[in-house]
């Protein structure tokens, strides 16, 4: 669950989001990810992104992240 909480840039539309919660879907049985869009002033958007991601996604976008942006995680 070290991913609920921190930042990650989706390489495919470069905006940054937040990860809010971690789950295992019950049709795919793929864990995933729900997050939320973080504004350029550092605010969270207030609604979720409908489609969760699977969670290795995540973590390699989290990783690549805190490479870059050290200060934001």
């Amino acid at each position: 669950m070290y991913l609920v909480g921190k930042v990650h840039r989706d390489d495919g539309d470069s905006q940054r989001y937040i990860s809010e919660s971690i789950y295992v879907d019950r049709n795919s049985g793929h864990v995933v990810g729900v997050r939320v869009l973080l504004l350029k002033d550092g605010r969270q958007h207030k609604t979720h992104i409908p489609s969760p991601i699977h969670i290795w996604d995540i973590a390699k976008l989290t990783e690549e992240y805190d490479k870059n942006h050290p200060q934001w995680n």
